[in-house]
């Protein structure tokens, strides 16, 4: 019974919703969108409060700081200024980073500490902060039943089933990155590093570092080589979109992985 409810009054909400379209600065595209700016708010920090119920958020102030601080000169020049961001720590030995929509950044604390300095920190951030500016969870969420579900919870219906459907929907939708999001996403970030007056090179070694983790241990949930897929690919892209040329080595990781997104 309360299953068919949290549907019926989904199909409620969704038979509301009305296509606009915009021009979205970071992807350079028109696009039309069924979710405004306002529901993807209330849906990103409807699934904020999952993360935040979730995981344990450090309270190093010194961390937290020193986060901010390059969080808040990439959001300076980031595309979407209507958004208000929110940057947090998680207080887990994992090498990963996520973005949900609305504005909303968590980083592991096991990513940052592989990091070498300040520009890296940088390339993770924009990387994320690219994701948000170019839609790209949201984007997912408009074909979804999740989105159905996301739509319940935003406004506070309180039902367990729906809470645990965002719990699945957040995993399934919000972390795993098609091969085309995260070149989009470098790309914008790489943008916005330069904008900020961070070292582009750095996204490269960041990179590379994750790669040599990847090979190092197998893909477990919520690590990065598994939200964030395809890292052979995305060093030979960022090396092209620093540079502006392609090397033969690059050329060969672009032309010859053909794995599927996992």
């Amino acid at each position: 019974m309360k299953k068919n409810k949290a549907i019926i009054l989904g199909c409620l909400f969704l038979s509301g919703i009305g296509c606009s379209s915009e021009y979205n600065l970071a992807t350079n595209q028109q696009e039309t969108l069924l979710i405004g700016t306002e529901k993807e708010m209330k849906i990103g920090e409807a699934v904020a409060r999952q993360f935040d119920d979730h995981f344990t958020i450090s309270d190093d102030a010194a961390l937290n700081e020193r986060v901010k601080k390059v969080f808040d000169r990439i959001v300076a020049v980031c595309d979407r200024q209507e958004l208000v961001y929110t940057v947090k720590v998680i207080d887990e030995d994992k090498m990963n980073a996520v973005s949900l929509p609305g504005g909303y950044v968590y980083i592991y604390k096991g990513l940052i500490d592989k990091l070498d300095n300040d520009d890296q920190l940088a390339s993770v951030i924009g990387h994320e902060v690219g994701h948000i500016a170019a839609r790209h969870a949201i984007k997912r969420l408009q074909g979804s039943y999740g989105y159905m579900v996301l739509q319940v919870l935003a406004v506070g219906s309180g039902n367990a089933n729906v809470a645990q459907g965002v719990q699945t929907a957040y995993l399934s939708m919000f972390l795993a990155h098609s091969r085309e999001d995260e070149y989009e996403a470098d790309r914008i970030g790489i943008k916005y590093m330069k904008e900020a007056g961070y070292d582009v090179k750095e996204l490269t070694n960041v990179l590379k570092k994750l790669k040599a983790q990847e090979d190092k241990e197998p893909s477990r949930e919520l690590s990065y080589w598994r939200t964030h897929p395809h890292l052979s690919e995305r060093i030979s892209y960022s090396n092209k979109e620093i540079s502006g040329e392609l090397h033969f080595k690059d050329y060969l990781n672009i032309m010859g992985n053909d794995e599927p997104v996992r």
